[in-house]
């Protein structure tokens, strides 16, 4: 059985690691997490008193095992005091728990927003390396980009062959071109 400080840094590693970058026709919305919101996407606000193991206050007695799963029923039972209640509630306390679990190594998170708003790209950056990745874009988007490629790489063909210094960089320029144009033509 897994013990809610590894359901917590779990669920760390998965929400509190990566930014996300959403880019919609008007804007880009950022989206961030940090060890203060786990307690709540964990269910721990239906334990004890409101407030009592949410934010930081939860997230202190998580990391110093002051709350465990073994206490978890004990302080749903104190609190609740019908044992329909109290059933229900660890019900989905361990139901919000799972989740995270189950969907640790997927971008569940962000599934199907493209069909909900007119969504382009999502980028996600690691906090620590910040080596950014794209994980979705739409067709149009990519397009789009494409296209921009294609122009600029036309416009700076002469730039290019003009800062050459030498014959091995104008070959090397000449055959980036070459290269470029294969892939263009699906060769």
């Amino acid at each position: 059985m897994r013990t809610l400080l590894r359901i917590f840094q779990d669920t760390k590693e998965v929400l509190c690691r990566y930014d996300y970058y959403i880019h919609t026709k008007k804007c880009i919305l950022h989206l961030t997490n940090s060890e203060t919101k786990i307690p709540h996407l964990m269910g721990m606000q239906y334990i004890g008193k409101p407030g009592q193991f949410t934010g930081d206050f939860g997230v202190y007695a998580i990391k110093k095992q002051r709350v465990t799963m073994e206490s978890i029923e004990k302080l749903v039972q104190n609190y609740y005091k019908t044992e329909e209640k109290q059933r229900r509630m660890l019900e989905m306390i361990h139901r919000k728990m799972d989740n995270y679990q189950n969907d640790r190594d997927r971008d569940s998170f962000f599934r199907n927003l493209s069909y909900r708003y007119e969504i382009t790209k999502i980028v996600r950056e690691n906090k620590d390396t910040r080596h950014k990745e794209v994980i979705y874009q739409s067709m149009e988007a990519e397009q789009r980009e494409k296209s921009g490629i294609e122009k600029m790489l036309v416009a700076d063909s002469e730039v290019l062959f003009g800062k050459c210094t030498d014959k091995r960089q104008k070959n090397l320029v000449a055959d980036f071109y070459a290269l470029w144009e294969e892939k263009e033509n699906g060769m």
